[in-house]
């Protein structure tokens, strides 16, 4: 999806997209060049590895109640994500809500589990650690302007270096 994305977005620039690098152009330059030796080198193409094959996103639908893929579960002795790798078999991963952990983000991630509303969940590999990010597409209200109108007037400042005026229309 997102490399789909970045694809279009290449093209309607009018830049050729065959020389999309996922990964990151400049660590697969430094390891094209191979300058850097020993753990220094390991070091990088982990990195371009993790970037590179490391992500998994899963966008969710309303139709089906979330997200059938990966899927935000409630139990008694925490919250998991449920990961589908094949036909009815699953992982259990479970999810701390965030490097401080608050309360309010745990309770967040259950009311997303029990509302239905369709999330998508992107897993990131960093460093051996996998981290998840969560997305939800919120409706806000729509804003009304309460105060009275006068017609079509309006009141607006022009502002220049050589001078500042006030106009009214």
């Amino acid at each position: 999806m997102k490399a789909r994305g970045v694809l279009e977005s290449s093209r309607q620039l009018d830049n050729n997209p065959k020389k999309v690098i996922f990964g990151g152009r400049d660590l697969f330059g430094k390891l094209q060049k191979r300058h850097i030796n020993g753990k220094e080198y390991q070091k990088l193409k982990t990195k371009w590895q993790e970037r590179r094959k490391g992500n998994l996103y899963s966008r969710g639908d309303k139709s089906k109640k979330g997200n059938l893929n990966t899927r935000i579960e409630v139990r008694k002795n925490g919250t998991f994500l449920r990961i589908n790798v094949g036909e009815r078999k699953y992982v259990y991963a479970k999810i701390e809500a965030g490097y401080k952990k608050n309360k309010r983000r745990e309770e967040l991630l259950q009311e997303i589990a029990e509302s239905n509303i369709p999330y998508s969940v992107e897993l990131k590999l960093k460093n051996g650690s996998i981290y998840a990010y969560f997305a939800i597409e919120e409706e806000y209200p729509e804003i009304k302007n309460n105060k009275r109108q006068r017609g079509n007037r309006s009141r607006c400042k022009c502002i220049s270096r050589k001078h500042i005026m006030d106009r009214s229309r």
